[in-house]
């Protein structure tokens, strides 16, 4: 921060520990921050000197929240998950015997995990669950979700009724009431950025500022090797050789490590990040905060490094994110020659009909076999 911020921040955290009474070191809620809050717009004594006080509370608990978390005394008083226990077995089964990634895990605890609460909130056991009861929650997630999140509940709910019937938990069959809004895999409308867009991103992300420096690195890295955001946000010092001049990720998927041959404008990127942009610290993860405490990144933070330079460059995509660019890598590849499969491979796909949207949405490439004339052949 800046000096100007860390006087002004200086002085809310005198106001925070006397509202909240700290004398000592002790837990605080979540609650609490915010009634302490209310007090502090409240308080004319000490905000006499502003004209509006809009944003008062708002940059109070802020304030809060970060200082308190960073002495670890921030409660944060999760609410316990109801049939916690089943749902851990249930996730431990997934790990153990089927071995999925972190991320799809966390995926079925999410919608498994709403569904389980959904049920507590009704007062209903496991064991009691109905066909009208699961009937009912499909309404209620039409009611209040997108048709793409209620599609995306269906296999995580299959999977877990299926085991639940395993372990006697609940009824046999429930699976087969599952009933959930078909969704196109391949949307005709579906917008992605051209390969010059991308280089558009790229070279508006050219700078010296530590931000700038960083920022590229990230962004060549989902452009170039079409990484996932949590995968780019993982990559650690030990993961580059530059002796040997390679890169290794861990997939987010399957959890494999594959390795890429250093791209010279990666390379260069990095390098330069980390000579001139990248704060000493002793945490490991190449790209890491801009301001202190320094931490990892998180996958949020390249998504809105993302979108906001596609938003100010006008970029026509469906998706606005590194997710677009991984799209339009893979698309890149495509017209170039490369194959589905070794596509597949290059993105760490398992499943070759994974990649196989790329082919469709090439629509250049697809007229080109449209326009393709039998006629030779069939005479032979």
């Amino acid at each position: 921060m800046c000096r100007k911020n860390v006087r002004g921040l200086a002085s809310t955290l005198l106001h925070v520990v006397r509202l909240l009474n700290l004398v000592v070191p002790r837990q605080v809620t979540l609650a609490e921050i915010e009634r302490a809050g209310d007090s502090w717009a409240a308080d004319t004594e000490h905000l006499s000197y502003r004209q509006s006080r809009k944003y008062s509370k708002k940059s109070f608990v802020t304030g809060a929240r970060i200082f308190l978390r960073f002495h670890g005394l921030l409660d944060l008083q999760v609410p316990p998950q109801p049939f916690g226990g089943e749902l851990e077995q249930y996730l431990q089964v997934l790990r153990d015997q089927r071995g999925l990634a972190s991320s799809t895990l966390e995926n079925h605890r999410a919608h498994v995990g709403n569904f389980l609460k959904w049920i507590a909130g009704h007062n209903l056991l496991l064991s009691e669950i109905t066909a009208a009861d699961v009937a009912s929650y499909i309404r209620f997630k039409r009611e209040t979700c997108s048709v793409l999140t209620v599609s995306t509940a269906a296999q995580p709910l299959r999977s877990f009724f299926t085991y639940g019937e395993s372990q006697h938990w609940c009824v046999p069959n429930l699976r087969d009431v599952l009933t959930f809004p078909n969704r196109r895999r391949y949307d005709p409308d579906t917008v992605i950025p051209t390969w010059e867009d991308v280089r558009r991103v790229l070279d508006e992300a050219i700078g010296n500022k530590p931000a700038d420096l960083r920022n590229r690195a990230m962004l060549l890295l989902c452009s170039i090797y079409g990484l996932r955001s949590s995968e780019v946000a993982r990559v650690r010092l030990g993961d580059i050789d530059w002796k040997e001049e390679t890169l290794s990720i861990t997939r987010s998927k399957n959890g494999r490590t594959q390795q890429f041959p250093l791209q010279y404008e990666i390379g260069e990127a990095i390098l330069k990040y980390l000579i001139h942009g990248r704060p000493q610290c002793s945490c490991r993860n190449v790209f890491v905060s801009l301001n202190c405490p320094y931490r990892p990144i998180t996958p949020t933070t390249l998504n809105l490094v993302t979108a906001t330079r596609m938003a100010l460059l006008q970029i026509k995509s469906t998706k606005m994110g590194p997710h677009a660019l991984r799209h339009a890598c893979a698309t890149q590849l495509l017209r170039s020659g490369t194959s589905l499969r070794q596509i597949a491979d290059f993105l760490g796909h398992r499943d070759l009909s994974t990649v196989s949207v790329y082919a469709r949405l090439d629509t250049e490439a697809l007229r080109e076999v449209a326009g393709f004339s039998l006629k030779a052949i069939l005479c032979n």
